[in-house]
């Protein structure tokens, strides 16, 4: 059996000819397996002075940065609480631990991006495609993080179609956008993330308002970065629109599943996408 995925996939297989409703959901799961290999194979055929020269020692250089960067802020904060010599009201303090406690885990946060990035690029990180709500997967991002969920502003098209997406990269991926952006804009400003919905598709958006110093524009961040790659390795697509007062857009397109969900009861038994009420593994 062969299915044609693209120009350059074919999906081949041995056993039992299967039914045009089963073949429809075998290229529904291969197809963003398809679109993710390309940008990889056209980066090794490209010749080696075309390759991008020294990304990752400049995306090391700005995680090391931003690395010392929170270490300082929890450590000032720390000593400001231990001065023996300031009497610190309530406020004070509450506010100095707060400090403190958004540095360490930002930093946590970069780490755990850090060893993702890693085993992504070690092809380490196994995919598993299902039709899924895009307001599941992002329901859990907003669980993953935390306190830091109250704080940014969703908007949700409840007509979306669902989604082909390995929903716990998709959420993993949401989850360290989101926390970028709460790092990104000042206190006043909340980031939001839009959902919008058309029949082939469904488009993220998460909006910032940074308003701060701009930093090196030549070097994306750890979590934009991960972002991307992930998007790269499901077949999805991603791309950042900047304002001029230094707030980011980013917007993820994820293909809806409606090709997979015409599959009748003719379907083999035991064919399944999964119990949808496991949007993140």
């Amino acid at each position: 059996m062969d299915i044609k995925v693209s120009e350059t996939v074919t999906l081949a297989g041995r056993g039992r000819v299967l039914s045009p409703a089963d073949k429809q959901v075998l290229f529904a799961c291969t197809a963003p397996l398809a679109a993710g290999l390309a940008p990889d194979r056209a980066a090794a055929a490209a010749p080696e002075g075309d390759r991008p020269a020294g990304s990752g020692r400049a995306l090391l250089s700005a995680a090391n940065q931003r690395a010392h960067s929170l270490l300082a802020q929890a450590d000032e904060a720390v000593a400001e609480l231990g001065r023996p010599d300031r009497a610190l009201t309530a406020d004070e303090r509450a506010a100095l631990c707060g400090t403190a406690r958004r540095s360490l885990d930002l930093l946590g946060r970069l780490l755990v991006d850090m060893g993702d990035l890693t085993r992504l690029h070690a092809g380490a990180v196994e995919t598993y495609f299902r039709p899924v709500g895009i307001d599941e997967v992002v329901e859990a991002a907003l669980d993953d993080l935390g306190p830091g969920g109250r704080h940014v502003g969703v908007r949700i098209d409840e007509s979306a179609p669902d989604v082909i997406t390995d929903a716990a990269l998709l959420s993993r991926m949401l989850t360290s956008l989101m926390a970028d952006s709460l790092h990104r804009s000042p206190p006043a400003s909340t980031p939001v993330l839009t959902t919008m919905g058309w029949p082939d598709r469904v488009e993220i958006r998460i909006a910032d308002h940074h308003t701060g110093p701009p930093g090196n524009e030549g070097t994306e961040s750890v979590p934009l970065r991960l972002a991307r790659d992930l998007a790269r390795a499901m077949g999805h697509s991603l791309r950042c629109e900047q304002a001029p007062d230094g707030g980011r857009t980013v917007i993820i397109t994820v293909p809806a599943a409606a090709a997979a969900t015409v599959v009748d009861s003719r379907a083999p038994a035991g064919l399944s996408y999964g119990d949808r009420s496991t949007a993140v593994r």
